[in-house]
């Protein structure tokens, strides 16, 4: 009897974890959903205030140049420095900035990289790869190359990204031959 019980009592702890595993599934799906609605709504209005027609790189990052820059395009291994503001889309609150109400702070810098290999958002690192020094673009960074289902602090799950960015310096990979 008491071996019953036992058993018993363990399913249903199992079933409850089942459960709750299933649940935040759901959860997170939903979340990935309504990001997808929503950004697709604001590519949309975007598309329409601007009287462009925006359509994503294979990883999803609307890329938007403001100004073109000067000089030879950024390659990885180049290490560059970058002025930026972030913005959540879902509310377009910023979240992160290095340079406010007319002030700049210290740039953010790092070497751009191949995919998969980046330092920051894999979303800026592709989208400077399109950049030139004093280059300045808007960015749309979907989740699935920004915080992904992670989130970060301030940033919750799955939220697409906006980007104002504008490339600093540029210092030029040495050639290894």
């Amino acid at each position: 009897m008491r071996k019953i019980t036992v058993v018993a009592i363990l399913m249903i702890v199992i079933a409850g974890f089942a459960f709750q595993s299933c649940s935040k599934d759901n959860s997170l799906e939903k979340l990935r959903q309504s990001e997808l609605e929503l950004l697709g709504e604001f590519v949309a209005k975007y598309n329409t205030e601007h009287g462009v027609e925006l359509e994503p790189s294979v990883s999803g990052l609307y890329y938007v140049e403001v100004e073109a820059g000067v000089g030879d395009t950024i390659v990885p291994g180049d290490k560059i420095q970058v002025w930026y503001n972030t913005y959540l889309l879902v509310d377009t609150s910023l979240v992160d900035s290095n340079m406010e109400a007319g002030h700049k702070f210290n740039p953010l810098e790092f070497i751009v990289t191949d995919p998969g290999n980046s330092s920051v958002v894999e979303g800026l690192n592709e989208a400077v790869k399109n950049m030139r020094a004093e280059g300045k673009s808007f960015l749309i960074v979907p989740s699935q190359i920004a915080y992904g289902q992670d989130g970060r602090s301030g940033i919750p799950s799955f939220a697409t990204l906006l980007f104002d960015i504008e490339i600093y310096k540029v210092f030029r990979a040495v050639d290894a031959n």
